[in-house]
């Protein structure tokens, strides 16, 4: 993770869906501008097939990742980012229903 651009870290248990997704879609729209990462605390083996057919409807292609676990570096780098950025701190949560809601 670096320390000269933006850096997002999308989390999940699984890192098999919910968490893939919105980096999929930041990663494209970023352009390389942010640093986009995935992980979960307990990953599954493959992506979810819906999730990679859905971001597919998309035009783009997720099929080729994997789930990846939240490493301690990772956590470490959130923790650090938080206290140092701002008094908010916000997260986006996807529940498995699918809503989204701001968390602060």
């Amino acid at each position: 993770m670096s320390e000269s651009r933006p850096e997002v870290l999308f989390l999940c248990v699984h890192n098999a869906g919910r968490s893939q997704m919105p980096g999929a879609l930041l990663t494209a729209r970023a352009g390389g501008r942010i640093g986009v990462h995935s992980a979960g605390s307990g990953p599954g083996e493959t992506l979810n097939p819906a999730v990679v057919k859905a971001v597919a409807e998309l035009g783009l292609d997720i099929g080729g990742d994997t789930p990846k676990r939240l490493t301690d570096e990772m956590a470490l780098w959130g923790v650090r980012l938080s206290r140092r950025t701002a008094r908010w701190v916000s997260a986006l949560v996807c529940t498995r229903e699918g809503r989204l809601s701001f968390r602060w």
